[in-house]
Parts: C-alpha cells; sequence; structure tokens
C-alpha cells in the first residue's frame, strides 16, 4: 500500500535458555569420597591382573658337625683363688668323623686341655674340654677369655670360638688355710703348716710370727714361689701331745712388712681329750688355762 510505512525494524530476539545449575560444593564433596573409597578395590583389581612370582626359597644353613651345649660360660663373681677352671662340653652331631687339630687360647693366662688328649669323634660322639684361669698376675674386674677350637670333618676344616666371663675379686694377701685344728686325743705330738700368700705380686715378707699357747709352738720358713708363681711363707705350727682337756682356743700373729697387712691374725683350735679320759700315753694332762705367754716363732 502507498504511503504506509514499511517495516523495517528488527524481529525480536528469541530468549535465552536458562543458564545450567552448578554442582553445590555437598554434591562435589560427596563424589570425592565415593572416589576414594572406590580406590582399594580398584588397586586390588590391578595387582590381582598381575601375574604371581614365586619368591626364590632360601638356601638352607649348613649346620656345622660339632655342636657344643653352650659357646659361653659365665662364671661371674668368684671367689679368690689361683686358678680358675670351667669345662665346655660338645657332640659330634655330623654322620662323618671329627678330629680336632687346635685348641688356642686367646692369652697366655689360660690353659685349655682336651679331656684326657682325645681328639678324635666319631658321629653321635660326645667330649668336652677345659679352660684354667691363670689369676695370681690377672686385673680385678669382669674378663672374657676366649678359646678358638679349630677341627676337620669329611675333609673339611671348621672353627669354633667360646667365650669364658668371670668377675675377678681383687687380688690380696691370703692365709691358706684360714683357720687350723688339731686333735690331741692320743697323746702324740702333731703339726700343720700354714701359708701367707701375696697374690698381688709385691714383696711382701713375714718379719715374725707367735702363738698365745704355751703348748705350741710356730716356725717360720723360707720364701717359697709354688706352681702357679705365687709367692709364699709357709708357717709350721707344732703342739705338744699332752695338752689340757677340751677345746682350747689360740691366736696366731703373723707379723709383716706391708702396712696393709701388718698383722694377719688366724685362729687355732687345740682339742684335747675329754675330762676323765687318760690318753693313750697313760699321762694324764695337768689342768692349765688354754692361753699362756706368747711364744715367738722361729725361723728355720
Amino acid at each position: 500500500m502507498d504511503g504506509a510505512p514499511s517495516d523495517s525494524s528488527p524481529a525480536p530476539a528469541p530468549p535465552l535458555a536458562p543458564a545450567a545449575a552448578s554442582p553445590s560444593t555437598g554434591t562435589r564433596l560427596k563424589a570425592g569420597l565415593w572416589a576414594l573409597a572406590a580406590l582399594p578395590c580398584l588397586l586390588a583389581v590391578i595387582v590381582h591382573a598381575q601375574p604371581v612370582r614365586p619368591a626364590p626359597l632360601a638356601a638352607a644353613v649348613e649346620r656345622p658337625p660339632l655342636a657344643f651345649d653352650q659357646y659361653t660360660v659365665n662364671l661371674h663373681e668368684v671367689a679368690l683363688q689361683p686358678v680358675i677352671s670351667a669345662f665346655f662340653q660338645f657332640t659330634n652331631r655330623g654322620d662323618k668323623p671329627i678330629q680336632i687339630t687346635k685348641v688356642e687360647p686367646s692369652c697366655g693366662c689360660i690353659t685349655p686341655r682336651l679331656y684326657d688328649g682325645k681328639k678324635d669323634y666319631g658321629p653321635g660322639e660326645r667330649g668336652r674340654f677345659t679352660v684354667g684361669v691363670k689369676t695370681d698376675r690377672e686385673q680385678a674386674g669382669p674378663k672374657e677369655y676366649l678359646t678358638k677350637v679349630e677341627y676337620v670333618a669329611d675333609g673339611r676344616t671348621y672353627e669354633e670360638t667360646l667365650a669364658l666371663r668371670v668377675i675377678l675379686p681383687k687380688q690380696k694377701v691370703t692365709v691358706e688355710p684360714p683357720e687350723v685344728y688339731f686333735y690331741q686325743l692320743t697323746g702324740q705330738p702333731d703339726s700343720r703348716t700354714i701359708h701367707v700368700v701375696d697374690t698381688r705380686g709385691g714383696q711382701l715378707e713375714v718379719v715374725s710370727a707367735e702363738i698365745n699357747s704355751p703348748h705350741a709352738q710356730v716356725t717360720v720358713g723360707r720364701l717359697e714361689v709354688d706352681d702357679d708363681g705365687r709367692r709364699r711363707y709357709p708357717i709350721r705350727i707344732d703342739v705338744a701331745g699332752e695338752v689340757p682337756s677340751g677345746r682350747n682356743f689360740a691366736r696366731l700373729t703373723i707379723k709383716t712388712n706391708d702396712e696393709d697387712f701388718d698383722a694377719i691374725q688366724v685362729g687355732v683350735l687345740i682339742q684335747g681329750p675329754t675330762s676323765g679320759v687318760v690318753p693313750a700315753s697313760g699321762i694324764r694332762p695337768s689342768a692349765g688355762p688354754s692361753t699362756g705367754t706368747k711364744r715367738p716363732a722361729s725361723r728355720e
């Protein structure tokens, strides 16, 4: 139609679609938890799918033919003595005979010895050896002494190392024996010899000795060195045959040049016949006190 205005305006745009709603925080958290829960199952499936490879078997440990009852002997703390001994027992548990070729100590202060000197042992046979420790030159305190045993079985050489553990006491001056007993029941004189022993390796000397009984006398002998290398002085006690009846106690006093052991006391018991019993000599002993004037020792 002429004169009518033309409709040239653009067409209206279509309405926008509503935006998709974003997942809430709670929803994301639940999804993460489910994923974590499923993870072990997923790993198990992966591991199960892998081929199984058997682990290699460990090689069998070969047992030595000679087995000891104890590989370490612990004596703990011991009393003072010249030689401390221990023994080790063993068994040949193999099916071949064995021969012990060497028993070697770790130091010169120990002496191992095979029992009866036997060196050859058949299958199932038992044996033992002893270890002696000389203590005279050893310091006090805990010690460990080793002994190596070497043996041959079926042409092959084996070794075992055994240990002796001990706590050594402090070295000192001792009297052996520490007490002396006389039983004068027959009327015959008798004597005993004791020793003053210096286990410290020092230069102790016995200066004098005396006993406070009129029925006994003492004699100090010359310095000796025993088989264990210890210095010792012998002291002989002589008791008369005729002594008072009953028990008579005396005290032997030993003087030395060592300020730590300047006076050593030793108890002496002299047992006479019971009251009313005449000794074999036929002479009744005269009554008298069990102690009297101190009698100094003579020297040989």
